[in-house]
């Protein structure tokens, strides 16, 4: 009965556009969320990256200038 019930209420809220409607936007709102997430990790990582990279040479650098003073 309880089973039934839940299948007609889905049918019921299939039926009604403005639901429908609303589930796209949602479910359209998670994607662009996610996506836009995914996208600044990216940007972080490569970000992150390139801060490790010019903190490696300026490390190496002074080291070798270091060297060069004794």
């Amino acid at each position: 009965m309880i089973m039934q019930k839940a299948v007609r209420v889905i049918y019921d809220m299939s039926e009604d556009a403005r639901i429908r409607e609303a589930a796209r936007l949602r479910e359209k709102a998670l994607h662009d969320e996610a996506s836009a997430l995914k996208n600044a990790k990216a940007e972080g990582i490569e970000e992150g990256m390139t801060e490790a990279e010019i903190n490696a040479f300026l490390s190496i650098k002074g080291q070798c200038s270091q060297r060069r003073n004794y």
